[in-house]
């Protein structure tokens, strides 16, 4: 091992540590002043992200029994946060998106996320940009190589509404 290597493990480490660390802390004060619980906002994240799915859908992508993910969609609906429709081919299949109140919420808490990054970027000096920008393309880079290579290191990354079949129809309009 050389010296680069024994230095750059612990410091990526430390990095990723550091970043979900606070990645987390503000998202659980996110969800507990807006009375939501891990899994709710999970769910709102979900159909933010994916678009409409059903229940079905739902609790195959975040790993919940069908009866877990109908109830949470229920409180979300209740909530006003989440909107169910039929589908227009099937009208059996009942499909949940965000309203116009969920989108907004999801947008609020982006918006914080985005103001802790802008606070990072404004603390470094051009020099200090430039490196860390690329850097940052390399790791990325190599990080979605591997992400094809070793799903199984990836296990909950999504690609879009090819995770949720049912989703061909999307009333709510995101950003």
């Amino acid at each position: 091992m050389n010296d680069s290597s024994a230095e750059f493990k612990p410091l990526l480490t430390a990095m990723l540590e550091l970043a979900m660390s606070s990645y987390f802390r503000r998202l659980h004060a996110f969800a507990r002043g807006h009375g939501l619980g891990f899994s709710q906002l999970a769910t709102l994240f979900r159909l933010y992200h994916h678009g409409g799915c059903t229940v079905s859908d739902l609790s195959q992508q975040l790993d919940f029994s069908n009866a877990a993910a109908s109830q949470l969609l229920d409180k979300l609906v209740q909530a006003g946060l989440v909107r169910r429709f039929e589908l227009p081919d099937d009208r059996r299949v009942r499909n949940h998106c965000l309203t116009d109140q969920g989108t907004q919420l999801m947008l609020e808490l982006k918006g914080s996320h985005r103001e802790l990054l802008a606070a990072l970027e404004a603390s470094l000096d051009d020099r200090e940009r430039q490196a860390a920008t690329a850097s940052l393309q390399t790791l990325v880079a190599h990080l979605d190589r591997l992400s094809g290579q070793r799903p199984d290191l990836f296990l909950n990354r999504h690609h879009g509404d090819g995770d949720c079949p049912s989703a061909t129809y999307h009333p709510s309009v995101k950003e």
